[in-house]
């Protein structure tokens, strides 16, 4: 169709033939593309033919043999190994080659290549085209040179402001250095005086605490040990700092930690003090404490934990029990007498009259014999009474003082048969260079008869029983230790042993009155007795009675 024919007509009327000079579009598109100052960009087909090239002998000419053409002398292998590895397999890349010119200027140099395939899609096939840009390595380093000095004057700028702005604050820091550091010599002095007085008033209330003869620690609400003094560690047998971290029950029995605990929790939910008097038994050992529980809280800390001081009380208690047993002698010593009178009158004439009515009667016969049964429950009955008399009564004695081994032999001699009798062994252990003792060697001898005979009475026909004398742990004191490895006594008993009439033995065995006679004995010498017992529940390898006889001795000039 055109203007004469507007109409088409549908009728053949021949071809149209367009030809595109591929050479010349590029020689408009391409030469824009560069890299630096004098690179430039060329083209090759699939075919490694040039279709553009700045030089315009290229043009048409097959790459692989137009360099070696131009200039034999140069190898071209690796722009060639480029050519026919990378670009005419239509890779995209960079490279290195070595080449002989470069546009107007011709000498051996290195050279960048950056290359990218343009995919070309025709009605009966594909192609490509690789399109290269190439510049010397020399100006790409110049131009990443000149990056580089640019980069660096405006750092050295950008470094000369900062260093600048920091002079003048240095400057204005400087007006005031001085005040500030007079203001910062003074608060230092006073924070180092603060610190040396703190560090020696520490000092003072530790040393104060670990020399201190109290128990000094602090627990928490579970009764875990947080801090403990010297003292506490040397009563519970301890390292330094072992006890720390430990339970109450590590140490005390379970019921002994319980009531303890007990009192803990009293103290840390009403936040009041508590003091009490507690026994412990302390490997093996009995000890009296008076505890006083007080909550402290802890800075920076909300829990509330608890300061023990425990004052060991335990000579108190033994002196305490002492005193009472004494008040219970000067009393019962008036009541036993007048007692003791009243009742051998009428016990004498009953005997009398009991041995009449045994000459009437036959031997051998009933009424023999309950007579018999009388006279000897008449006699049980004169020696209590014999008994109360000899401790009531004011005897006049013959000895000061006594040789304490020469009586402890005499009474030995005496019982080594009842001993025998009963298979217990007897272990004598005397000191030589004894001094003498305050007391009658009589009394004494009966002391040590009612200890002996206790024991040979508690170890129910095989043990132990051990005598010793030795200087007293308190100067200017002798003392007498029986010792046997019995049963024991129990703690519930303890209280009551020098008790009058106070026995454990069966109905006719005792008269209860043996130990309460001794302790009457050896009071009157200005003396002690003391009892340490274990029994086989409490210490199955270490059970036994201790008895320890305290007596002033004798002083030489």
């Amino acid at each position: 169709a055109d203007e004469r024919h507007p109409h088409a007509s549908h009728r053949f009327s021949g071809y149209l033939r367009a030809t595109l000079n591929v050479s010349e579009l590029l020689r408009q598109v391409i030469p824009p593309i560069h890299s630096g100052k004098t690179g430039y960009a060329w083209v090759l087909d699939a075919s490694a033919i040039f279709l553009h090239h700045p030089e315009s002998s290229f043009i048409g000419e097959n790459a692989f043999e137009i360099r070696n053409q131009r200039n034999a002398s140069i190898s071209f292998v690796q722009i060639n190994q480029i050519q026919r590895e990378e670009m005419l397999q239509g890779k995209e890349g960079t490279g290195v080659y070595r080449s002989g010119w470069h546009r107007e200027l011709v000498k051996p140099m290195e050279k960048l290549i950056a290359y990218a395939p343009v995919k070309i899609q025709g009605p009966f096939a594909d192609s490509f085209w690789s399109v290269a840009v190439v510049a010397p390595v020399q100006e790409i380093e110049g131009a990443i040179s000149s990056v580089y000095e640019r980069q660096i004057v405006l750092q050295s700028v950008m470094v000369f402001i900062i260093l600048l702005g920091a002079v003048v604050v240095l400057l204005y820091e400087l007006r005031w250095s001085s005040v500030l550091e007079a203001e910062v010599a003074a608060k230092t002095e006073d924070i180092r005086r603060y610190a040396q007085d703190l560090e020696r008033s520490e000092a003072k209330y530790r040393s104060l605490v670990e020399s201190a003869e109290d128990l000094i620690f602090t627990l928490d609400g579970d009764g875990i040990i947080r801090s403990a003094n010297q003292h506490m560690a040397r009563i519970f047998r301890a390292n330094d700092g072992a006890l720390v971290g430990q339970s109450l029950y590590r140490y005390l029995p379970r019921e002994q930690a319980d009531e303890q605990l007990h009192l803990i929790h009293q103290v840390v939910e009403g936040g009041k003090r508590q003091r009490t008097e507690s026994l412990f038994q302390i490997h093996g050992e009995d000890f009296w404490f008076n505890l006083h529980y007080i909550p402290i809280r802890e800075q920076d800390r909300e829990e509330i934990v608890v300061l023990g001081i425990a004052r060991d009380i335990t000579d108190r208690k033994s002196l305490e029990r002492q005193l009472i047993n004494a008040e219970k002698l000067a009393s019962l010593g008036t009541l036993a007498a007048g007692v003791a009178h009243e009742i051998n009158n009428p016990l004498g004439i009953m005997l009398g009259f009991c041995d009449l009515l045994l000459e009437k009667m036959e031997p051998a016969t009933m009424e023999y014999n309950d007579l018999k049964t009388i006279e000897r429950h008449g006699l049980h009955c004169k020696s209590i009474v014999d008994e109360l008399l000899s401790f009531a009564r004011t005897t006049d004695e013959t000895e000061d003082y006594c040789d304490v081994n020469a009586t402890v032999d005499t009474v030995v001699s005496v019982i080594r048969h009842t001993t025998n009798m009963s298979h217990v062994s007897l272990k004598i252990d005397l000191a030589t260079d004894l001094p003498r003792a305050r007391g009658d060697s009589r009394g004494l001898q009966q002391v040590l008869f009612n200890l002996v005979n206790n024991a040979i009475h508690a170890l129910q026909g095989s043990g132990t029983v051990a005598i010793t004398t030795q200087p007293g742990k308190q100067d200017g004191h002798v003392e007498i230790v029986v010792r046997d490895d019995g049963c024991g006594i129990s703690r519930e008993f303890m209280d009551k042993i020098f008790d009058p009439f106070f026995t454990t033995k069966k109905v006719g065995d005792g008269t209860g009155l043996g130990l309460f006679v001794s302790y009457g004995i050896v009071a009157k010498y200005g003396g002690t007795i003391l009892c340490e017992s274990r029994t086989v529940e409490d210490s199955p390898e270490n059970a036994g009675t201790t008895f320890t006889i305290r007596l002033p001795m004798e002083v030489t000039s």
